[in-house]
């Protein structure tokens, strides 16, 4: 199991954070977009802290996080990189069907203020029948933490060897 980074914010990015979220929910709400698959919380909440985990992320890496708010200058939520947010501290990272499989997948389990940033996956090793699952709203690749990478190897990804 990879070590999980933990990552806090303090009040001025949980604000930030949290605004980007806000608009984020009032562009889908204008858009009339479908809410987000099954969530485990109100659109509203999955908004913000999705934001937030984007963030944490890109602070970690040291990469300009591109927001979110519908022009990007990357073609992921973070660099090159998707990030997957869940509250639960045990989730398992989701790769849908419709993903990208050239892109790295991070899990960022928590909700605000305090993050854990569990691991990563290339999206075409997550797209195999072992991770595949059946038994929830919608079926999905699900990689259970134990399997992720550690994001001490990301560098290396990202940027080739060092």
């Amino acid at each position: 199991m990879p070590k999980s980074i933990e990552a806090s914010l303090d009040y001025r990015e949980m604000l930030s954070t949290a605004n980007i979220g806000a608009i984020r929910r009032i562009s889908g709400i204008r858009s009339a977009n479908k809410p987000n698959r099954a969530v485990e919380t109100s659109q509203w909440t999955r908004d913000c802290e999705a934001a937030a985990a984007e963030y944490v992320v890109a602070r970690h890496l040291g990469i300009c996080w591109n927001l979110g708010c519908g022009s990007s200058l990357y073609a992921g939520d973070v660099g090159e990189c998707e990030v997957k947010h869940t509250l639960l501290d045990r989730g398992s990272l989701i790769v849908r069907p419709e993903h990208a499989a050239e892109r790295i997948y991070i899990l960022v389990t928590g909700e605000m203020p305090v993050y854990q940033i569990r691991g990563w996956y290339w999206g075409y090793d997550a797209k195999t029948d072992k991770y595949w699952n059946e038994m929830i709203q919608e079926p999905a690749y699900m990689v259970g933490q134990e399997y992720l990478n550690d994001m001490s190897e990301i560098v290396k990804e990202l940027v080739g060897e060092v």
